[in-house]
């Protein structure tokens, strides 16, 4: 809990351009094991928790082994609190980015 505290802190400075690294079985699952460690600190209510994880992040990439190597299994956005599926290897869906990200990308 320490650690994720310390790596949510690292990530909200307002500086641009981070990455880390999360074991978990989709992007979905990453934000949520990563609201469970916080919420083990006690340090701070659930919804306070998920607020403050979706503004750390901006795009979550879930990568998984194959026989080929790794291969991105999906693509999510957060925008506006919400995770929104930009890539599913699943099914090869394919979303335009959301108007933020397109903006720092610009």
């Amino acid at each position: 809990p320490r650690e994720a505290s310390a790596l949510l802190d690292a990530l909200t400075t307002g500086h641009d351009g981070s990455l880390t690294t999360a074991h978990a079985g989709s992007a979905h699952g990453a934000i949520d094991r990563l609201e469970l460690l916080l919420a083990r600190s006690g340090d701070s209510a659930p919804v306070a928790i998920r607020r403050h994880v979706l503004s750390a992040f901006d795009i979550v990439v879930h990568m998984a082994r194959s026989r080929a190597g790794r291969v991105v299994e999906e693509i999510v956005a957060i925008e506006e609190g919400e995770l929104r599926h930009l890539y599913a290897r699943s099914d090869g869906t394919v979303s335009s980015l959301p108007a933020k990200l397109r903006r720092r990308l610009a």
